[in-house]
């Protein structure tokens, strides 16, 4: 009896070392990155254990900080990015004068060809299509009283822009978006409300909603977000204050949700994802569309994986995630991908 006794302790004890084992090695990140951009999930063992699953990892970095050419990935201030469906990546450098210079790379930081350069011009917003394939510039000077905009386009392989339409728009443009079905321009009207146009090519009306968010805008809001508008398909988001309204593509309300900080950028991929930037904590997540939180990562940081000023972000068709740094000395230009 005594024999059994001792046998089934030892038997317990080889088991329970066993189990710590391996929520050990569940729990361990494989590096430093991988401890940043983590989904939270509940294994279910003798007891509820709580584990963080790594979800994004550091892919891949380019473009120093200083004073010099695109051509050799010298940024001045990296801002604006989007990405095609072959990986080629679309940087807009803001310059010492102002202005912006959009140069093309491959996905390993590879300068292609520098696409427009209207260093000193600093009254554009700049969007491009999903296929990248057309870079659209909207014109505005809100100095007078008409807010005047004039949209343009410029094919990637042009080499002057052609005329589109144009359209007063009644209040403060912040950010413009484009997708495979029309032109979005979305702003303020007054301190508590919101506008967002949509546009065909031809400039026909589609979408008009005015939208009274029922608090009053922050400092942070009046200096202006990076770009606060992101459309999917299905669905416009539109940043304000510290959260995130949902509309859907007729422009009906249906819902919002908190993020805590401001956020200055928005991005969104085919399922309805979310991605925003978080610059006061240097973080970026991903919400789903009913506003719940599945991956957060970054922080403050010179290291791979960590941001120093993130200023925009964006997502390709598999579901890689873009981030430029405006004053990181080495990683300008960030690629995250999912496990």
């Amino acid at each position: 009896m005594r024999k059994k006794i001792l046998l089934i302790v030892a038997v317990i004890i080889i088991l329970m070392a066993s189990l710590f084992i391996t929520v050990a090695a569940i729990r361990k990140p494989s590096s430093k990155f991988d401890a940043q951009f983590k989904l939270p999930a509940t294994i279910k063992l003798i007891v509820d254990i709580p584990v963080k699953t790594p979800t994004y990892f550091f892919k891949n970095k380019f473009g120093t900080k200083g004073k010099g050419s695109l051509v050799n990935g010298i940024f001045h201030f990296a801002d604006l990015i989007w990405v095609d469906g072959q990986k080629n990546i679309y940087v807009g450098d803001v310059q010492y004068t102002q202005g912006v210079i959009i140069a093309k790379y491959d996905e390993k930081g590879g300068y292609f060809k520098t696409l427009i350069d209207n260093t000193g011009k600093n009254t554009v917003k700049y969007a491009m299509d999903p296929s990248c394939d057309n870079i659209y510039m909207c014109n505005y000077d809100f100095t007078g009283k008409s807010n005047l905009i004039v949209v343009e386009v410029m094919k990637i392989d042009g080499e002057k822009p052609e005329f589109l339409f144009e359209a007063a728009l009644e209040g403060v443009l912040r950010s413009m978006v484009v997708n495979s079905s029309g032109i979005y321009f979305c702003g303020r009207t007054s301190d508590k409300e919101i506008f967002i146009r949509k546009y065909s090519q031809n400039g026909g009306l589609l979408v008009n909603i005015k939208y009274n968010t029922g608090e009053v805008m922050n400092s942070r809001e009046k200096l202006g977000p990076k770009k606060n508008i992101a459309v999917s398909d299905n669905s416009i988001y539109v940043a304000w204050n510290n959260g995130i309204l949902r509309f859907d593509s007729d422009g009906n309300y249906q819902s919002k949700w908190d993020v805590g900080e401001k956020a200055v950028d928005l991005a969104c991929d085919s399922k309805d994802n979310v991605y925003m930037i978080d610059h006061n904590k240097y973080v970026i997540r991903k919400y789903d569309k009913n506003g719940t939180l599945l991956v957060e990562g970054g922080g403050y940081g010179f290291e791979d994986g960590h941001f120093k000023y993130p200023n925009r972000i964006a997502v390709d068709s598999l579901g890689n995630i873009y981030v430029t740094d405006g004053t990181k000395p080495d990683g300008c230009v960030q690629i995250f991908e999912p496990k």
